[in-house]
């Protein structure tokens, strides 16, 4: 069930970018710099709300809610973050 989590977030992640990235006036013409910022603040956020949810579905979310705080934890140096 993990894997397909996995799986169904990454499947699910390329047309919710191009709905995002519509939505915030991204296009093909969009110089690269503009692009690359907003591609790192908007999409792993969102594919870890997929994990989130599809985890969830699947029954694993203790699994996902543990994997995402550990990133968390990295990124912002905290030591422990609750749900």
């Amino acid at each position: 069930m993990i894997m397909l989590s996995f799986s169904l977030a990454g499947m699910v992640i390329m047309p919710v970018r191009k709905f995002i990235f519509h939505m915030v006036g991204i296009t093909p013409q969009t110089p690269l710099w503009i692009t690359v910022p907003v591609y790192i603040a908007l999409i792993p956020p969102t594919y870890y709300v997929g994990l989130i949810i599809f985890g969830t579905l699947l029954g694993q979310f203790t699994f996902f809610w543990g994997f995402i705080s550990k990133r968390l934890q990295f990124l912002t140096g905290r030591k422990k973050i609750t749900n």
